[in-house]
C-alpha cells in the first residue's frame, strides 16, 4: 500500500512539475506559458464506485464461485476445507467494510477496471486518475470519473 503511494505521488509530482517548468524547458508547452497551464485529474468517490462494484456482475461472479467450492467441499465431507472457504468468504465481507472506511485499498475493485482507465481518462480529458487528491493548486482542476467508470461494472441482474 505504501509504494502504491508512494508511486502515486510520484505521478503527480511529475505532473505538477509539468504546471511550475520554466518557458524555456523542454517540458513547458509552446502554445502557453506556464504559469496559464491547466492540469486535468480525474477523480473518483470511493462510496458510489464500491456500492456499484458490489452490486455488480463481477463481484456476484466471484462470490457465486466461492459458494460452488463450498458446496463442493461439503459434498466431499471435506470439513476443513469447507472452513477454510467460509473463512475467505467472511474475510471478502470484512475487506468490503474496511475499504468503506478507507481502511483498505480499492486493489479488487480496480482489478476489474484497469482496462477501462485509458479509455475513462481520454473521455474525461483527464492527465491521471487518483481517488482524492489531499491538495490542488488552483490551475488543476478535477474531474469526478466515477458515473464513467461505474458504467463498466455491469449490475447484477436479479
Amino acid at each position: 500500500m505504501l509504494a502504491h503511494r508512494l508511486v502515486l505521488g510520484a505521478a503527480i509530482i511529475g505532473l505538477l512539475s509539468c504546471l511550475y517548468a520554466s518557458p524555456t524547458s523542454p517540458q513547458s508547452s509552446v502554445d502557453r506559458p506556464a504559469s496559464a497551464a491547466t492540469l486535468r485529474i480525474g477523480v473518483i468517490d470511493r462510496e458510489k464506485l464500491l456500492v456499484a462494484y458490489y452490486h455488480s456482475q463481477f463481484h456476484d461472479a466471484k462470490i457465486a464461485a466461492l459458494q460452488a467450492e463450498l458446496k463442493k467441499a461439503k459434498e466431499k465431507g471435506d470439513s476443513d476445507g469447507a472452513r477454510k472457504i467460509e473463512a475467505r468468504g467472511e474475510a471478502l465481507q470484512v475487506l468490503a467494510h474496511r475499504q468503506l472506511a478507507g481502511e483498505a485499498t480499492l486493489a479488487n475493485v480496480m482489478g476489474p477496471l484497469r482496462l477501462y482507465f485509458a479509455e475513462t481518462a481520454k473521455m474525461a480529458d483527464v492527465a491521471l486518475i487518483v481517488e482524492a487528491p489531499l491538495f490542488r493548486d488552483p490551475r488543476v482542476e478535477t474531474v469526478d470519473v466515477t458515473s464513467k467508470l461505474i458504467e463498466k461494472l455491469p449490475p447484477v441482474s436479479r
